[in-house]
């Protein structure tokens, strides 16, 4: 594999469960940001001290909407990225003339601050921290393609799918290796919720009341 280059830039994307609404998706890309700006070169970070890690110039996400795109992320699939459960972000650093820390030593350090602080709020969001490849585009370093017989159902073919990322999750995390994710779609609940105006006329509730009332109990 070639090295790695010493970039200005990368990106962290996160997913949320699919049942995360947009709401809850902005709190959590909001929490992402306030993080990440500890880290610039104007903060004096006394719970980070490490001063070379203080080199993030800004930042900039997308919550339900694809990122910008460029020729790496066009790869890994950057403009299916638009779901409400889903947070794309750009995170630019330091030009390597104004630091003493390459990018990909930075990235190894802060995707683990980075993780354990989101985690610690939103246990059930999968974090991603994305670099810039050092050849041409792909898709992931290493990647497996699952496909059945004609015939085979999708479940059997999802089943057999998360039982091979399991284990393989479980395997490679052991030898350090970081960002194992799989595009299986977990299972959605959807709700069919039918209003009946008369009686809803008697008890003085509009529609728009009612579609509130749900959406709030729903975590809106």
């Amino acid at each position: 594999m070639l090295p790695k280059s010493d970039q200005d830039n990368f990106f962290v994307w996160i997913d949320m469960p699919r049942d995360t609404s947009l709401d809850k998706s902005k709190q959590v890309a909001q929490h992402m940001s306030d993080f990440m700006r500890k880290f610039s070169p104007e903060v004096d970070n006394d719970k980070y001290p490490q001063q070379d890690l203080n080199i993030i110039k800004n930042t900039s996400y997308w919550v339900g909407l694809p990122p910008v795109p460029d020729f790496a992320n066009t790869f890994r699939g950057a403009a299916e990225r638009q779901q409400q459960n889903q947070i794309s972000s750009r995170v630019n650093i330091l030009n390597k003339d104004n630091r003493d820390i390459s990018s990909p030593e930075f990235v190894i350090k802060f995707r683990d601050l980075l993780t354990k602080h989101i985690k610690e709020k939103y246990p059930d969001a999968e974090i991603r921290v994305l670099e810039e490849p050092p050849g041409p585009p792909v898709q992931a370093t290493y990647k497996m393609k699952v496909s059945g017989q004609p015939g085979t159902s999708y479940q059997e073919i999802n089943n057999l799918t998360n039982w091979m990322y399991q284990t393989t999750y479980d395997y490679l995390s052991k030898e350090s290796v970081e960002d194992v994710y799989t595009t299986v779609q977990d299972y959605q609940t959807t709700y069919d919720v039918r209003i009946n105006h008369e009686k809803a006329t008697r008890l003085g509730l509009s529609a728009e009341q009612i579609r509130n009332t749900v959406y709030n109990v729903f975590d809106g």
